[in-house]
């Protein structure tokens, strides 16, 4: 079931994005008057097919992992004397800039479109408190305290720890210092603390910007009540139902979720005596713990859920808009991913970020299913981020991509003659081989995961 819902998700996505990417060039395209003889979603053999009256095909296709929209231009292949005047290479170079920069464009339009449609209906967010400071860390060096809220990151407000993680992100690839506004919970007295970065951390795939400075999200104290078991695993297995709440392992007395979540994790395979109030009546169950790889290491897994429970109210925030403010809130957040996809990108070229960081299909198909299954709103937040990546990637200057086209017909607008063809093969040559070796790196990084069992 887990594998449906999957491929669902990631064909659904990835059916989304790639018809509005090629929707972006087809509709500019025929408003400049280039024909557009197939406007295919997806490659190989057609499932569906249908001509227009203006003699385009309309075509889905078997393999999900792309799309193309093929329009009259004379590189291609003769063209008859009465479509000379609607090929693509007869146009002006700003015509061709236009067309072939609206795929991207419509991604990342799209992107802020999903963007105001979710937080329209306003944000329920975490506040940013902080919870724990390690020792000796960069945010003990800056004198950051427990029970402190992030007002701003460098002048930039923050609301949420999404939004402070987001800030902090690109600030911590670089030496230098940040500025932090911080309040305390307990009195509202504000002071700014400065974070000293004396070399760039380097951010992998299993460590936030938070985590490199040593900053820990405040944690609730959360009742060990049971909320949800999963049917066949070990506390399925062990007796344990909902609303059970579990009181001692092994004559140790538990005070909260967490405590009896870390005992769990620490003993795969080992019995466990539980102590549980049940309708006011206490029983003792056996319980087992499975064991779970994530992330390369081994930890027990017993398959429940904690019970819902109130988040009390300074660590949670409702914040409303109206139809502009969430527009501008939405524009913003695409801008501030895009650009953080951008230097991301770049610092994953120069090896200032891990290289385990980039993914592949796999891990795009496995995100997919994760954030489908949290919900349409979460669902729908990915394929906007994702839609972003398009968009961004799209645009680099990089022959073979949008963007590397972009760069040739700009140079022709300039040198006002089209860049020798021997030159454009050669580049987009270097080009393909460069997105092969990117690509071939992606799908290393996915089965390494797989075979670690960190995917």
């Amino acid at each position: 079931m887990e594998m449906l819902q999957t491929i669902i998700a990631i064909i659904l996505a990835l059916g989304i994005l790639v018809s509005i990417h090629e929707w972006g060039h087809f509709i500019v395209a025929r408003y400049f008057g280039v024909k557009v003889l197939k406007f295919s979603v997806g490659f190989g053999q057609s499932l569906y097919s249908r001509v227009d009256k203006k003699g385009t095909e309309f075509v889905i296709a078997w393999i999900p992992l792309g799309g193309y929209v093929k329009m009259v231009d004379e590189r291609e292949g003769e063209v008859a004397k009465e479509d000379l005047s609607f090929a693509f290479n007869r146009k002006s170079p700003l015509q061709r800039i236009a067309i072939v920069a609206a795929g991207p464009a419509v991604n990342l339009l799209f992107a802020v479109l999903v963007y105001w449609f979710v937080y329209s209906g306003g944000q329920q967010v975490l506040s940013p408190v902080i919870g724990k400071i390690e020792t000796d860390s960069i945010a003990a060096q800056a004198g950051l305290r427990v029970d402190q809220e992030v007002i701003s990151v460098d002048g930039k407000i923050i609301n949420s720890w999404d939004e402070a993680v987001q800030a902090l992100v690109l600030k911590v690839l670089e030496p230098g210092s940040i500025s932090l506004q911080v309040r305390d919970i307990d009195s509202e007295k504000q002071f700014e603390k400065v974070l000293l970065l004396s070399e760039a951390l380097i951010i992998d795939e299993n460590t936030d910007p938070l985590k490199a400075l040593g900053i820990g999200v405040y944690q609730p104290q959360i009742p060990a009540i049971v909320g949800e078991v999963v049917r066949g695993l070990a506390a399925d297995k062990a007796g344990l139902i909902a609303a059970d709440e579990v009181l001692a392992i092994d004559g140790e007395k538990i005070q909260s979720w967490q405590q009896w979540v870390e005992i769990i994790q620490q003993n795969v395979g080992n019995t466990l005596r539980l102590e549980v109030l049940r309708n006011e009546q206490l029983v003792q169950l056996d319980l087992i713990p499975e064991a779970k790889v994530e992330n390369g290491k081994t930890f027990g897994f017993v398959g429940v859920g904690a019970a819902p429970f109130e988040w009390p109210d300074h660590l949670v925030k409702q914040i409303n808009y109206n139809p502009m403010q969430a527009l501008q809130y939405a524009t913003r957040k695409t801008w501030d991913n895009s650009v953080l996809i951008l230097v991301s990108t770049w610092k994953l070229a120069v090896g200032d970020l891990a290289r385990d960081n980039l993914g592949g299909p796999i891990m795009i198909a496995k995100m997919a299913g994760r954030y489908a299954s949290y919900g349409f709103e979460p669902y729908l937040l990915f394929i906007a981020y994702i839609s972003i990546v398009l968009g961004v990637m799209n645009l680099l200057p990089i022959p073979v991509l949008d963007g590397g086209h972009i760069l040739f017909y700009s140079i022709e607008l300039v040198v006002r003659r089209p860049v020798p063809e021997q030159i454009q093969i050669f580049a987009m040559r270097l080009g393909l081989t460069v997105l092969l070796l990117i690509m071939s790196l992606a799908f290393f990084n996915d089965f390494y995961r797989i075979y670690t069992g960190s995917l």
